[in-house]
């Protein structure tokens, strides 16, 4: 029974980490506030539920999400994001937010408002004995997907030029555009690069989660809750920020069903009292 709990946090922390990845990606780097990134993420995962429903192949519709929500991030990026790089973040905020209702009423009157399942194809169906307790297949293959990335990613930051690249944009974005980094440019690349990631994830998981309008509220307040206890800007601490979400939500509701929807609030509170920079977050230095 452990075993199979230890396996239910795992599973919900790579969920978490999936649909965090792309926010803190887009936070990380180019210090922008997209409250609309999970609206981007929720299209996508009804474009990918309507492509399966259309007698598409699973993963033809997970591939045509991820295209569709590349297609929506280089408009969104053009014609909206790249004027508020260098603005506040109440600008920032502001814009995004009106981008999010705008695609969730879009959603709306393509799709309506019914909850939608997307249904999975019987390889990846079925369920697996594990210490004598079942547990759906598929749940691996997220906690594989998530691994997959991480692994990716942390390739990308550590062992690239474009990783180094990436990095002396995090640390100090008017010094990497001194030295001859087209950071204009390298900020649309990640913008669009993070909307697939996350057009990808939503899709991904859709089968466990459901597709439904307002879900974007929901996945934005847990990606938020995820990148704040990492530490804003630090990968590392995403995916530490999902593992301990998802072992406390696990624990939780596994002991005190009752207090289940505390949790990610009690966690949050902790942390922002107790390290306020989050589990692997650095003090920034304000020149003044």
């Amino acid at each position: 029974m452990l075993l199979i709990q230890t396996l239910n946090g795992l599973s919900y922390a790579a969920v978490l980490f999936t649909m965090a990845l792309g926010f803190s990606l887009i936070f990380g780097i180019m210090r922008v506030m997209h409250f609309g990134h999970a609206g981007l993420a929720m299209a996508s995962a009804f474009v990918a539920q309507h492509l399966a429903i259309s007698g598409q192949p699973f993963w033809v519709a997970i591939v045509g999400a991820a295209a569709a929500a590349g297609i929506a991030g280089f408009v969104v990026e053009r014609l909206l994001i790249r004027r508020i790089y260098m603005r506040d973040h109440v600008a920032q905020i502001l814009l995004t937010i009106g981008l999010s209702y705008v695609i969730e009423d879009v959603v709306l009157w393509l799709w309506g408002g019914d909850i939608r399942a997307m249904t999975l194809p019987d390889s990846l169906a079925g369920v697996l004995e594990i210490g004598g307790y079942p547990f759906p297949v598929y749940r691996l293959v997220v906690i594989a997907y998530a691994l997959v990335w991480g692994a990716a990613l942390a390739f990308l930051f550590s062992k690239t030029r474009w990783g180094d690249v990436l990095q002396a944009a995090i640390a100090d974005p008017d010094m990497a555009a001194a030295i001859g980094i087209n950071t204009r440019k390298l900020f649309a690349i990640v913008f669009v690069s993070a909307t697939v990631l996350s057009g990808l994830s939503a899709a991904v998981v859709a089968p466990i989660t459901q597709v439904y309008v307002g879900m974007d509220g929901e996945d934005l307040f847990l990606s938020l809750i995820v990148v704040i206890v990492g530490g804003i800007g630090s990968l590392p601490g995403t995916l530490a920020g999902a593992l301990v979400l998802g072992f406390t939500d696990t624990l939780i509701k596994a002991l005190w069903p009752d207090l289940s929807q505390i949790g990610p609030y009690a966690m949050l509170l902790i942390v922002l009292i107790s390290r306020p920079q989050g589990l692997l977050g650095k003090k920034e230095l304000v020149r003044v």
